[in-house]
């Protein structure tokens, strides 16, 4: 559980960190209509200066960032510092109010911030918060006493929300000079080493500590039960949330310095590709999956399989229809083709509680509740993705997907299983071997060593029983391949169920020969050698046949390309030493 904390984390982590940044380029809101014609500068980080000023001296303020929770602030100083300046603030209450309110800060402390004061006169313009598409808006407008140029300006943020309108302290804050008639400003001052330091404080004692306790506690104190279950469970959630906040001081760190950790952000970025699987289960046995990964456009889907194979899962797949749209839909897989997957069928029950579909911040999140009929704890688990978009709510086929193995009890996975693609090679390689190699080799004993009577018989016959051997092996692999992964291979299967009878009726008709001075001889020497021929030649085809519709590598093309080509050079090289033979001498070869 402790592994997959940490993925969670690294995963949230490189998620906001990547989050999209705001530009000028962007419009304002249609409620910020009065503020139309301003220009527009980044001042720092995410933070956007939209400003004006008229003929009245009237100086007209729009304040924009990235916003979940908290406060946001701009402050008028006269040497850039927070003490003596004056601010305007604004927030969204808890209750989706919107504030706005201006403050002086007369000290450092809350006591000393106070609300209604400081140099700054609004004009009749009412000043404005607006919260959307998870950025703030705050919009005001100031009555200057005379033109202003440069300004020292100020920008804070805190993720608390005021309580009775009283500032909480920041959690990161700058310090510009800012020239309002060239639109330009000096660099940033920021002094990020106290957010430093609690981001490594918080990530050493919730990583690094309590939840590789928690993983010792589980791995090791299992007979202690159920009291190491509850020891675990209450240690990983307090190191949870320590790493979580370790995150998100990590986040606002990097924020801030915009420090080259390409390794560090990587790992987070790696993991989060990956998915996110967050989960919980309740006394009633209803378990609650939200499941989340990077979103640009197509579905995103979650399967619950009894073997790990696709065919006769269930799944609740979601997507963002194209004019913004959500839809979470369950299915049934039953095939592999978009006819076999079936629309609200399959065997999850879902809770009263309504599934959902969110997309923010290019992450696409699916949550959903089944009703389970009893506890479950190791779970064979499908995730996939597709890059069409549903037409009719009609499945496009996957772009990638995995299965796995998941410990609900525990939180830990194993990796899918290689059983399918294990056996798919083990089909080809015994194919080729059997069919491919060793039974031609018994046809040119039989057809080219002849002069070395008795022992090109028992030569032939040795080497053509252990290449049936391996032919059959193939056909047992391929027929327990297929239960597994009903592929549609129509033509590859005919044509092997073709060889395996003609190899069949071989070996039959070796137990029927009839003896060298029969009557019937020669015409069972024609079956058999014709009848062989026809099987080789078939077989090469199949296991050409096999390798493209298999998506084996070119290695297995060049592979088999090689041993084709070393045994066609040679069955032509014995042939005209054959026929150079034959008009030597009249004498025909010895039936067997």
């Amino acid at each position: 559980m402790g592994c997959g904390f940490l993925a969670l984390i690294l995963a949230l982590g490189a998620a906001i960190g990547a989050a999209r940044a705001q530009s000028c380029e962007e419009d304002l809101p249609a409620a910020l209509t009065n503020y139309s014609g301003l220009a527009c500068t980044p001042v720092w980080n995410n933070f956007i200066l939209r400003y004006s000023k008229d003929q009245d001296d009237a100086l007209s303020i729009v304040l924009s960032t990235t916003y979940a929770t908290g406060w946001v602030g701009m402050g008028f100083s006269k040497d850039g510092m927070m003490v003596g300046s004056s601010a305007v603030v604004g927030w969204m209450g808890k209750t989706g109010i919107p504030h706005i309110e201006p403050y002086y800060l007369g000290g450092k402390s809350s006591s000393e911030v106070k609300l209604n004061q400081g140099r700054l006169l609004t004009t009749s313009v009412q000043p404005t918060v607006l919260v959307e598409q998870a950025k703030i808006y705050i919009a005001f407008q100031l009555n200057l006493s005379a033109p202003i140029t440069q300004q020292k300006l100020l920008f804070a943020l805190g993720t608390k929300i005021p309580v009775n309108k009283r500032l909480t302290i920041h959690d990161d804050k700058t310090s510009i000079s800012f020239d309002f008639s060239a639109g330009t400003s000096s660099a940033a001052s920021s002094y990020p080493s106290n957010l430093k330091r609690t981001h490594g404080a918080l990530a050493i004692f919730g990583w690094g500590v309590l939840l590789p306790i928690g993983a010792i506690v589980a791995r090791y104190c299992r007979q202690w039960d159920p009291l190491w279950y509850y020891l675990h469970a209450a240690i990983q959630f307090i190191g949870f949330i320590f790493g979580l906040a370790a995150v998100v001081a990590g986040v606002a760190l990097y924020d801030k310095l915009h420090a080259n950790v390409a390794a560090h952000r990587g790992l987070g970025i790696f993991v989060l590709v990956l998915g996110i699987l967050q989960y919980s289960k309740d006394q009633d046995d209803a378990l609650s999956i939200v499941l989340s990964t990077t979103y640009a456009t197509g579905w995103v889907g979650m399967g619950f399989s009894k073997d790990g194979m696709m065919v006769g899962s269930s799944a609740v797949v979601g997507w963002m229809g194209k004019t913004g749209i959500p839809h979470i839909e369950p299915y049934y897989l039953g095939g592999k083709s978009s006819s076999e997957v079936k629309l609200n069928q399959g065997r999850l029950l879902t809770t009263s509680v309504q599934p959902t579909v969110l997309v923010e911040q290019a992450k696409i999140y699916i949550a959903f509740q089944l009703n389970l009929s009893a506890p479950i704890t190791q779970q064979k688990l499908l995730f996939a993705l597709g890059t069409k978009i549903p037409v009719n709510k009609r499945l496009t086929i996957h772009d990638d997907k995995t299965s796995i193995s998941f410990d609900f009890s525990a939180g830990t996975s194993s990796a899918a299983s290689s059983y399918p693609s294990n056996l798919k090679r083990t089909h080809g390689a015994l194919a080729i071997f059997g069919w491919g190699v060793l039974l031609p080799i018994g046809a040119i004993v039989a057809r080219y060593c002849r002069q070395w009577d008795p022992l090109w018989y028992y030569l032939h016959a040795a080497i053509q029983f252990i290449g049936f051997i391996f032919g059959l092996a193939a056909v047992v692999a391929g027929v327990a391949l297929y239960d597994k992964l009903h592929a549609n291979v129509a033509a590859h299967r005919g044509l092997g169920i073709f060889v395996l009878v003609l190899g069949i009726l071989q070996v039959i008709a070796f137990f029927l020969r009839p003896d060298k001075d029969s009557k019937i001889r020669k015409y069972w020497n024609w079956y058999h050698q014709w009848a062989g021929r026809l099987a080789l030649f078939f077989a090469a085809v199949n296991i050409v046949l096999g390798i493209q519709v298999g998506g084996a590598g070119s290695s297995w093309k060049i592979g088999y390309g090689f041993n084709l080509a070393v045994l066609l050079i040679a069955c032509i090289v014995l042939e005209v030493l054959l026929w150079t033979r034959w008009s030597k001498r009249s004498a025909a070869y010895p039936t067997y």
